[in-house]
């Protein structure tokens, strides 16, 4: 909107931008120096100044900006652009303290009592078209950037940059779109989403295109958090965001016919995960028109420089206001000198529909029909098509010379290698046409049967077939000099939702019977010097030979249930000092009998339970981004004696559940409850087990302190706590404050007992034994649990984690409480990048 100033002559117009983020300014003013002229941009920075007379001095004022002017020159048109500078949030504390702060906590309050009644969840149901535009640009490239050697084959973009641009030059290298229409319906509670059109310029990957989709969906700033990059902001308009910003009433002025105010809201601690920036409260029913806000780089948000959302509310039917508008922009840091990295995300929502009859909802959320569907001719738009989108939409920057360079961009063989290579690093298979191969880590490695020994793996990829995928591995040991195999086949019968079979058969050298990993070495830390050395030594590896056959039927079903049918057999052999012997007279195999390897023959059901789980990947491949919900296991198996040669009766049962819950200013809590039943006489090897990092890797959801095969039941309990505190209590330490580290601690325990028959028939192997002086000396903590604790810091440098582990129970009798040598104390590290 403008206020229509003085009678045509001369014409400046322009758009006053945030400087950090190059998003648009709304509702700044910009004025003529010396003069009452004067206008206020629009929702998207836009304005236009009508004057009798030229060569003026034209100023730009906001509060929380730095002021800026620029002279204008004698031509009858012209454009001026701004970008304003943010200023610390004291200086424009004390610029506007003076300002009524009483009446703006007032309206604040009024906002948060009302924002119940102008949710649009309190309808029966609501409909819309949405039209999302995600963008990655690089700004401020530098002559030394694009000369470097590794940029070369992108020559000629980069002398095409200042084509992709009217305003400071950036070079886009990725765009996503999408048209589609949502429908929400309040019972039973349900939403769909059927995607009407999708077009990708650039990296067209669809890892990157699922991750997208995804990690920016809409915002909802009248929660209590607003959830940006899995972290949680405290909104202004909530309970606790009253005690924890200052409000200030700057101005009121009339939007869309409605009288607004503008209140500004400034965070009282800028070191805590706060929010600053600006609303437009409409008057009387108190709802939110306009709101801009912004994360500083103050804020403990790991990558990134900073975040702005910029949201537009329309009202409609029974006093409801609805999102028009929302628009995301994130900076990420920069390393060395380089561009930066620049996300855009914006949408425009129209077509609302609103109470709608039920038989025309019941006909969109049929019984079958999946929360997001895609139409088969979402990726066939024409040119016109989105040229028409776009310009209903309003967007900017839109020529047909940036899709055609971003899409040259990607079809450049270089843009494919280093593609390649990425995926080479990350996932450790590189593409030859048709072809992976790998795995880098495990081409090499040691042990002490195998000696050194090298391992190549083929298999093949959608470039193939997008239906099956086959792959094998071949390995040799210079020591033993014996050659190690596998091969497997996954067959995707349906993709969504997923319908799989999946077989494989392999003879390797294995810790442990239940090492799922097919092409990797599940202890590739180990090859490299990283075990745990206790009592003088490095903690030996339990090695054993695995003859495995393995088939699996997997049917996935859209409301987040699953199923699992698997048959398993193997052949196990522990080697070398890998002391196993396990008595048969319980059995009855051969009564009074050790034997030192054995047969095992397992049927399985596997049920899960996760709702709305959100995944990303590809045709074979895929990576859970979690859910907003708990999510319940169910395991069954049985042991099937005589069949394949299977030497054991026996049922096991387990049952669990696992959550990741924000916590708000307390952070994250990470946690997982588990119970199992054995019934039947087993060897140790294929009872329950607590699973064990024996190296200086810190291991979730295993145990840090203790070995394999340490512990042992035919029935247990597991208790496993992560608490991320996000730098609670060292962001208000000063000093401390600058280096971003963040506190988490961890509780682990693990009950478990044998019954009398597996007692007898593993004494041998049992740690009560004190005849055992083995290998492994197998424990039981019937009485007393075994408890596990460690507290330390992440974030350091952006991706290192260190921390301090120590035994609660169970210790060593040979150690002290804190003792290094005998594992009761001890430090380990991960690495991992969060935001």
């Amino acid at each position: 909107m403008h206020f229509a100033v003085s009678a045509q002559g001369y014409i400046i117009s322009g758009k006053v931008s945030n400087a950090h983020t190059k998003e648009g300014i709304p509702f700044a003013s910009v004025f003529i120096k010396g003069s009452g002229v004067k206008v206020a941009t629009d929702f998207e920075g836009n304005y236009k100044l009508r004057l009798k007379h030229g060569s003026v001095t034209v100023g730009v004022s906001c509060i929380g900006f730095q002021k800026m002017f620029k002279k204008a020159g004698k031509a009858k048109q012209q454009v001026i652009d701004f970008e304003l500078s943010t200023v610390d949030s004291t200086v424009y504390q004390q610029e506007i303290l003076s300002r009524n702060r009483y009446q703006a906590l007032d309206i604040v309050r009024k906002v948060i009592e009302h924002k119940s009644s102008h949710n649009k969840r309190k309808l029966n149901s609501y409909g819309y078209e949405a039209y999302t535009r995600i963008q990655m640009n690089l700004v401020d490239i530098t002559e030394k950037f694009k000369n470097r050697k590794l940029f070369r084959p992108f020559k000629f973009v980069f002398n095409n940059i200042d084509s992709a641009s009217e305003n400071k030059p950036f070079l886009p290298f990725f765009i996503s779109e999408t048209v589609s229409d949502y429908y929400f319906q309040k019972k039973p509670l349900a939403g769909r989403e059927i995607i009407k059109a999708s077009k990708i310029s650039g990296l067209d990957d669809i890892n990157i295109s699922q991750f997208m989709g995804t990690s920016f969906a809409e915002t909802d700033i009248y929660s209590e958090y607003i959830l940006i990059l899995k972290r949680e902001f405290l909104s202004p308009v909530s309970l606790a965001g009253v005690g924890s910003y200052n409000y200030y009433l700057e101005d009121s002025s009339i939007i869309d016919k409605i009288k607004c105010y503008r209140i500004r809201f400034v965070p009282r601690s800028s070191k805590l995960l706060r929010l600053e920036g600006q609303m437009w409260v409409a008057d009387s029913v108190f709802a939110i028109k306009h709101i801009s806000l912004h994360v500083g780089t103050n804020s403990n948000v790991n990558l990134i420089n900073g975040i702005s959302l910029d949201d537009e509310f329309v009202p409609i039917k029974d006093s409801v206001w609805i999102l028009k508008k929302e628009s995301l922009s994130i900076n990420f840091a920069r390393f060395n000198n380089t561009p930066e990295l620049v996300l855009h995300k914006n949408a425009w929502y129209k077509n609302f529909i609103i109470n709608a009859s039920k038989q025309s909802v019941d006909s969109l959320f049929r019984d079958g029909r999946p929360d997001v569907s895609v139409n088969d001719s979402a990726r066939q738009k024409s040119d016109g098509y989105w040229q028409e989108v776009r310009h209903s939409a309003s967007v900017e920057g839109n020529g047909d010379g940036v899709y055609k360079m971003i899409d040259t961009l990607g079809s450049l063989k270089a843009t494919r290698d280093y593609i390649n290579l990425m995926q080479t690093v990350f996932i450790g298979f590189t593409d030859i046409g048709p072809i992976s191969i790998g795995n880098l880590y495990s081409l090499v490695g040691e042990n002490d049967i195998q000696g050194w020994h090298f391992k190549l793996a083929l298999r093949t990829n959608s470039h193939l077939t997008k239906a099956v995928r086959f792959g094998g591995y071949i390995a040799y040991g210079l020591l033993d000099k014996k050659v190690r195999y596998g091969g497997e086949a996954l067959w995707m019968i349906k993709k969504n939702p997923r319908i799989s079979f999946y077989a494989r058969y392999r003879y390797d050298l294995m810790p442990n019977p239940n090492a799922s990993s097919f092409f990797t070495t599940p202890e590739f830390f180990t090859t490299y010097g990283l075990r745990r050395v206790e009592h003088g030594r490095f903690i030996p590896m339990k090695l054993m030979d695995n003859h495995e056959l393995k088939l699996q039927f997997y049917h996935e079903f859209k409301f987040g249930y699953s199923y699992q049918v698997g048959f398993k057999n193997q052949r196990l052999k522990p080697l070398q000092d890998f002391n196993f012997s396990y008595h048969t007279a319980d059995e009855n195999l051969s009564p009074n009998t050790d034997i030192n390897d054995i047969n095992v023959t397992e049927f399985s059901l596997i049920q899960r339970f996760a709702w709305r789980e959100r995944f990303v990947g590809n045709n074979f491949t895929r990576y859970s981004l979690g859910s907003k919900y708990p999510v319940l296991f169910f395991e069954y198996s049985f042991g099937a004696k005589r069949v394949l040669g299977g030497q054991f009766n026996y049922h096991k049962l387990a049952v669990g559940l696992s959550d990741t819950r924000l916590l708000g200013p307390l952070g994250k809590l990470r946690w997982n409850i588990e119970a199992g039943k054995i019934f039947g006489t087993l060897p140790f090897l294929i009872l329950s087990s607590p699973d064990a990092s024996e190296t200086y890797i810190s291991w979730w959801p295993g145990f840090n302190t203790i070995s394999k095969y340490q512990f042992a039941a035919d029935r247990y309990v597991k208790v496993m706590l992560d608490h991320h505190l996000g730098g609670l209590i060292l962001d208000r330490i000063p000093g401390l404050n600058k280096l971003k580290l963040r506190e988490v601690w961890s509780a682990r325990m693990w009950w478990g007992d044998l019954t009398n028959s597996n007692y007898n028939a593993n004494y041998a192997n049992l740690a009560d034994n004190v005849n055992n002086t083995g290998l492994v000396r197998v424990q039981t903590a019937d009485k007393i649990p075994f408890v596990e604790m460690s507290a330390g810091l992440e974030n350091i440098l952006g991706f290192f984690r260190i921390d301090a582990v120590w035994r609660v129970t169970h210790l060593d009798p040979e150690g002290s409480r804190f003792s290094f040598k005998h594992g009761n104390f001890g430090v380990r590290m991960a690495f991992e990048v969060q935001f």
